[in-house]
């Protein structure tokens, strides 16, 4: 079986194998003195009572099977929800900021391909579009991370059953 729960596990696999390099990289080709701190929490699923940022969330949207395949394969809608705090706005937005960058880099890099092989465990994901959340006072105006933002990035995951 290679349903959306297996996928979203080997792409946890994978951000946290990966994504503190690829985040790396991308302060680095920035060059402008801001260091993007790696996620605290990788979810496979919604939480509300996330209490380690940044943060990533796996929702899934919804999940086809794509009519025009003559295999069983599907295509998931998986929603990669980052959540940044902090004291300083402007960190807190280029922080987001450089989330979805290496999210996009990540997936274009690490997974993109044209179909997946049943016989292994990679799945083709297609990073879609990107959404962000406006810059908001934390939880009861919270002193220890007066600030929050949120971004989106959307992942088209194919797998084959």
């Amino acid at each position: 079986m290679n349903h959306v729960s297996q996928a979203k596990d080997r792409l946890k696999a994978r951000l946290d194998a990966h994504l503190a390099t690829v985040l790396a990289a991308a302060d680095a080709e920035a060059d402008d003195g801001f260091t993007t701190p790696p996620p605290a929490v990788i979810l496979t699923f919604p939480s509300a009572g996330t209490q380690e940022y940044p943060s990533i969330e796996m929702v899934v949207q919804n999940s086809l099977k794509r009519a025009e395949s003559v295999v069983d394969d599907y295509q998931h809608r998986v929603m990669l929800a980052v959540t940044v705090v902090g004291d300083d706005e402007e960190t807190i937005v280029r922080n987001l900021e450089r989330y979805m960058w290496a999210l996009r880099k990540f997936g274009s890099d690490h997974i993109d391909r044209d179909m997946p092989d049943p016989n292994d465990a990679v799945d083709v994901i297609i990073c879609g579009s990107e959404a962000y959340t406006p810059l908001l006072r934390g939880p009861s105006g919270g002193v220890e991370h007066p600030f929050v933002q949120g971004g989106f990035i959307e992942m088209l995951i194919t797998t084959i059953e």
